[in-house]
């Protein structure tokens, strides 16, 4: 902390109690189908529930709150499994879709013109996730093989009432009755705010793809394999508030690994490297919890993976 920093501004210290209860029904019901020993179908429901909470960040105000309301979920998935008969492919299809209501989300409720903070867990409208998965094992012979899968989650969200990004606040227009996917006023020198519907969810990328290639060798001095993994993952925001300074470009990382054993498997080696061509990505980015009095909105905190950049390795192993 340095001089002129106000920790917390805003933010005085409460007590209080209260209290709230719940009750729920969750549940699995499922179907399945099998038309031979390769090749089946299913069908399942699940209805699915997080508790109520409480907000207990260092802004809460203790003294006069209401319980953050329970998230439940019903979730409709269909599928197919199967193969052929010699197994050099497998194979994986399914549709699903997942609707929540009341989901719990962490929300920026910081206002920069005055300071005070608030980082809280509240409710949001609902969402839906829906989409697809297809996963497969290609086999076309003996020392090669594929594995393969696809993704697609389209996830989006409806709430009400959210913040703005902190750097269109500014121009913010007054308007009446409830704008959609806008930042506006209510009222002159009231929070700028805004009404999302069918918009992405945080953290939630729409596209995952994996390819992972691999040939084994066997020989009669020694045994050997290389193998390699690809893994997309399409852009996404790591904010509620769909910040676009919070998103996070599209990315593909590759991986290889190479190694080498005795015919007795007793010793082995092998190297690796992940992230093969270095490419740079977060895991979540977000802005500074505004401890200073003139907020800065294109502060920005990320973090990262290790294998966010390049680096090799080896392992070696023995057995007795």
């Amino acid at each position: 902390i340095v001089a002129g920093d106000n920790v917390f501004p805003g933010n005085a210290s409460t007590s209080g109690s209260f209290s709230a209860h719940d009750t729920a029904v969750t549940g699995k019901a499922g179907l399945q189908y099998e038309f031979s020993r390769n090749a089946q179908v299913y069908a399942t429901y699940t209805r699915g529930y997080k508790g109520l909470g409480y907000e207990m960040e260092i802004s809460a105000d203790l003294a006069n709150q209401n319980a953050i309301q329970p998230e439940h979920v019903n979730a409709y998935e269909i599928g197919f499994k199967g193969s052929t008969a010699d197994r050099t492919l497998t194979f994986s299809a399914a549709l699903f879709q997942a609707d929540y209501s009341n989901l719990q989300v962490q929300a920026n409720r910081s206002d920069p013109t005055t300071g005070v903070i608030q980082f809280v867990t509240t409710n949001a409208g609902s969402s839906r996730s829906r989409g697809f998965e297809i996963e497969a094992t290609m086999r076309p012979s003996d020392s090669f093989s594929v594995n393969a899968g696809v993704t697609y989650a389209q996830s989006r969200i409806n709430i009400d009432g959210l913040n703005c990004p902190l750097q269109l606040q500014a121009a913010a227009p007054v308007m009446t009755g409830t704008p959609i996917n806008m930042c506006y006023r209510t009222a002159p020198g009231a929070t700028p705010q805004q009404n999302l519907r069918n918009r992405p969810l945080q953290a939630s990328p729409d596209w995952r793809v994996t390819l992972s290639p691999r040939y084994d060798y066997e020989g009669d001095k020694f045994s050997a394999f290389a193998q390699l993994g690809v893994n997309f993952t399409s852009a996404q925001y790591f904010t509620s508030e769909l910040d676009p300074l919070t998103r996070q470009p599209s990315y593909t990382l590759v991986d290889a690994t190479v190694g080498i054993a005795t015919p007795d498997k007793r010793y082995s080696l092998s190297v690796f490297v992940k992230n093969l061509f270095d490419t740079n990505y977060l895991t979540s980015i977000g802005h500074n919890s505004l401890m200073s009095t003139t907020a800065n909105p294109y502060d920005l905190v990320g973090t990262y993976n290790k294998d966010s950049s390049r680096y090799f390795g080896a392992t070696f192993g023995a057995r007795f």
